[in-house]
């Protein structure tokens, strides 16, 4: 009687938690769903069709109207993406309660613009009243020696920006310009950017006749052997961009005078087409 006595204490202990568990897995149940639908579209182009939308393993794509349906998506705080080869990848959470719930999305894209500068020229000390607008080449020099002296500076014109996308879109503008010779030790002379404050043609200015510039320096660069990238976008939120910039050598704009002779060269508007000056857009919207 002892020994039967232990083996169902033994049984006892090894089916208990058996039983305890069984008793778990009758009160959890299965879990609780609801459909997900809702649109998905872009600000200025309104319904995109053929976004990928996905919460999970669950996924569909936008019909011709934009509209999508995850069926028996897990209700909870639940994270959704969505991607389409023309717009930016867009990933939210979403929070999927006991009744069906409709979620709106907006995709924004990304743009690239290149326009190509049409207004430069380069302007003479020297000879004060030539016009050199239609040359190929956009020259900045300094020269003060016994012999002679030189000072060139160029202007370059900001192309207007096209009417769409938005101007509020615009998330960097750089104007490019192809550098095609630079002189020995350039590189230790600054140059000094000012914005251009009035019109201005190419055709028309002279040194005795250029538009007037900003009294507070745009920017300061050192010279680039091979690409001069300026980044714009300053001019192009707060100021008149199709009058562009004026550049030069800092010692250009210094009083006195010091016995160097630096030159820098740009292709310009004129120029081979591959080298030709541009300004680069990008924007979000």
């Amino acid at each position: 009687m002892k020994h039967k006595l232990v083996i169902c204490a033994i049984l006892g202990t090894l089916l208990l938690p058996l039983l305890i568990s069984g008793c778990g897995d009758k009160g959890s149940g299965p879990i609780a769903t609801s459909n997900l639908f809702g649109y998905v579209a872009h600000a200025f182009d309104g319904p995109i069709q053929g976004v990928e939308v996905r919460v999970q393993q669950i996924a569909d794509y936008t019909d011709s109207n934009g509209h999508y349906q995850l069926p028996d998506v897990p209700q909870g705080t639940r994270t959704i993406t969505c991607t389409h080869p023309d717009y930016n990848s867009f990933t939210g959470n979403v929070n999927i309660s006991g009744s069906d719930k409709q979620y709106d999305i907006v995709l924004t894209k990304t743009v690239y613009y290149t326009l190509y500068v049409t207004n430069d020229a380069g302007i003479r000390w020297e000879t004060p009243d030539e016009n050199c607008g239609q040359t190929t080449v956009l020259g900045i020099w300094y020269n003060d020696s016994l012999a002679f002296r030189m000072r060139q500076r160029c202007f370059v014109g900001l192309p207007t920006l096209p009417a769409n996308p938005p101007p509020s879109a615009l998330e960097s503008s750089a104007l490019r310009l192809k550098v095609k010779k630079i002189g020995i030790n350039t590189v230790d002379y600054s140059l000094n950017l000012r914005r251009v404050t009035s019109p201005w043609s190419e055709d028309e200015i002279t040194w005795n006749n250029s538009p007037s510039v900003s009294t507070s320096l745009f920017k300061t660069m050192n010279p680039h052997p091979e690409l001069l990238e300026i980044d714009v976008l300053p001019i192009y939120q707060n100021s008149s961009p199709e009058y562009g910039i004026r550049i030069a050598f800092v010692i250009d704009e210094e009083e006195g005078h010091q016995p160097t002779t630096i030159y820098y060269k740009f292709w310009s508007s004129e120029g081979p087409a591959s080298n030709r000056p541009f300004v680069a857009l990008k924007y979000t919207y």
